[in-house]
């Protein structure tokens, strides 16, 4: 029996007014590409609160998951990259990335950046993978960060409030590898 394969839908991101995207703008799974002109705002995407899955996005731009109030922005099954060399490329609060499963397989999110990435508060990770050619800072209230991988450059920060957990190899399948060295003192 013959496998078949499709080749990649490639998809331009449709923007709302100030370069806001919701979970409808990715509403078939994909690859998304949006390209970002100039600098300041007009060089960042902000998605919205809302559940978003089954895609990869592709961009130029600042990646901001900049949640109002206390609704949470929840990624599973994504992939966010962003060739931004901005030092909070990515930056967000009230995130959380991938599914809350005990480890299973499926449900994971991985983000990458040729910047660094900064949550300034209640990150919950499952199963994710964060790359970073510069920082990662996470703080206050990274609460249910469970079979992550986060690879920096630069420095990873973490700060008060923290509960972590381990899954043993279980629920990190998709995860990308790299080699690299470890240095300590």
């Amino acid at each position: 029996m013959a496998t078949l394969t499709y080749p990649p839908l490639v998809l331009p991101v449709t923007l709302l007014p100030g370069r806001k995207v919701d979970p409808t703008v990715f509403a078939v799974p994909a690859i998304y590409h949006l390209t970002c002109n100039g600098g300041g705002n007009n060089a960042a995407v902000t998605f919205e609160p809302g559940v978003y899955g089954h895609f990869i996005f592709e961009t130029n731009c600042i990646i901001n998951l900049q949640s109002s109030g206390t609704q949470v922005i929840t990624f599973h099954d994504a992939v966010l990259a962003t060739t931004n060399n901005d030092v909070e490329s990515i930056k967000g609060e009230i995130v959380q990335l991938g599914i809350d499963d005990s480890c299973a397989e499926g449900g994971g999110v991985i983000l990458m950046t040729q910047g660094g990435v900064k949550f300034s508060s209640d990150l919950s990770a499952y199963n994710a993978q964060i790359l970073a050619q510069g920082d990662i800072e996470f703080s206050a209230n990274a609460d249910g960060v469970e079979g992550v991988s986060f690879i920096s450059n630069g420095v990873i920060t973490g700060t008060s409030s923290m509960n972590m957990g381990f899954c043993d190899g279980g629920g990190t399948e998709n995860f990308i590898e790299i080699p690299y060295l470890r240095l300590v003192n």
